[in-house]
């Protein structure tokens, strides 16, 4: 049994298996409520164009280097 090979109780697994169920589905959680988050900035036009994007990485490093769009 995976106790026997770990050398861990049945308890400490049941509680180690439990914990990370929790752990992910709380990632879960925070990955839907990131990706909402998204849409409604997309669906309120607070977006940057990919266009605009380049423009303002082809200015790192030199002289003219400007700052990121704060939206």
């Amino acid at each position: 049994t995976t106790a026997n090979r770990t050398k861990r109780s049945k308890g400490w697994i049941i509680n180690d298996a439990l914990r990370r169920y929790i752990e992910q589905e709380e990632l879960k959680q925070r990955i839907l409520a990131e990706t909402q988050e998204a849409l409604a900035d997309i669906e309120a036009g607070r977006v940057v164009s990919g266009e605009e994007v380049m423009k303002w990485l082809e200015t790192w490093g030199t002289a003219g280097e400007t700052k990121a769009h704060l939206l």
